[in-house]
């Protein structure tokens, strides 16, 4: 009976955190990443921004485990706001990959931060000139359960390519793979340049290899997420001038349960002073564009962010209203 009454107790408890926010508007929460890491330098100045030019609005960041936590959060009401890429958002809304058996609705976009990339590349006398040229290779994606573990394992599925073997290790081993032929190719998503990769051409040639449109247009007819973009110039020394990549955006979301005059505030004192960030972590806060979330996003858009889309001439297609 001692349990019966917890029981109870907990259901009672669901029951009227579901009735109403149990949140005031005066005081939020940013889910970001690890602290010092990029979303955790974004939240920390968002954070300000909004504390410092938002009457009786107090914003604090949480530093979290990363975007499936985020999610997670914000769905229970643990917070108002969170970061994730574009991938972990689908497959949140979508109750796939991580969210498997539940469709996590109370997100909703705000707006589109910076893009993680895709690079692949093999050593010039390697012979692979293609992803097809995987077939039958050893590829390396890095840490077990990583963003290119997890994606590019999805990538090379959807385009039907068959590796003899995918190699997991920490970062700074696989340069040692590569270069010793132990392993054929390396592929990576993340912020680029990407530290193995040019750690590894200081010292050896590399062939970089990059996706065809056929390739990028099936991809995104799979999963929406996966979004075409040049890889910017020069990033590497044999880098294609013209490299087609995927970009993999990262995106601030809020929950449906904020009104609507609190986002559009929201959205009006970040870009009014956007030079925080700048500040603060410039060479991702150089991709921003307050446009690229209607292109990126794959989960509607909150009310509030519409409205100043429109106010700033921005349309918003109708797949992305709520």
């Amino acid at each position: 009976m001692k349990h019966f009454g917890k029981v109870v107790a907990l259901i009672a408890g669901l029951a009227a955190s579901q009735a109403a926010p149990a949140w005031s508007q005066q005081r939020m929460t940013i889910a970001t990443g690890s602290s010092g890491g990029v979303y955790y330098l974004w939240g920390g100045a968002l954070a300000k921004i909004w504390s410092d030019n938002i009457k009786n609005l107090t914003v604090n960041v949480e530093a979290t485990t990363g975007q499936t936590v985020n999610l997670k959060l914000l769905e229970a009401g643990q917070g108002e706001l969170a970061m994730s890429n574009i991938a972990a958002s689908y497959e949140a809304w979508t109750g796939t990959g991580d969210f498997k058996g539940r469709e996590y609705r109370k997100q909703r976009a705000m707006f589109a931060m910076y893009p993680s990339y895709y690079v692949a590349a093999a050593l010039t006398d390697a012979g692979i000139n293609s992803l097809e040229d995987l077939n039958g290779k050893r590829v390396s994606f890095g840490t077990p359960k990583g963003t290119i573990d997890v994606y590019g394992r999805v990538m090379l599925d959807v385009l039907g390519i068959k590796p003899a073997r995918i190699l997991n290790s920490g970062w700074p081993d696989v340069a040692g793979q590569i270069g010793d032929k132990l392993s054929d190719a390396i592929l990576v998503i993340g912020g680029q340049p990407w530290p193995a990769v040019r750690d590894l051409e200081t010292t050896r040639s590399l062939k970089f290899f990059d996706l065809t449109q056929a390739q990028i247009d099936k991809l995104h007819k799979a999963y929406p997420y996966f979004v075409g973009e040049p890889l910017p110039a020069k990033l590497y020394k044999n880098q294609p001038e013209n490299y087609n990549s995927l970009a993999f955006w990262n995106i601030m979301s809020v929950s449906a349960d904020v009104s609507d005059d609190i986002v559009y505030q929201m959205m009006d004192s970040m870009v009014k002073n956007f030079d925080v960030i700048k500040t603060t972590h410039p060479s991702t806060a150089a991709f921003f564009k307050l446009a690229d979330v209607v292109r990126v996003s794959p989960i509607p858009l909150h009310p509030g962010v519409i409205k100043y889309l429109k106010d700033k001439g921005i349309d918003v297609p109708k797949n992305l209203i709520p």
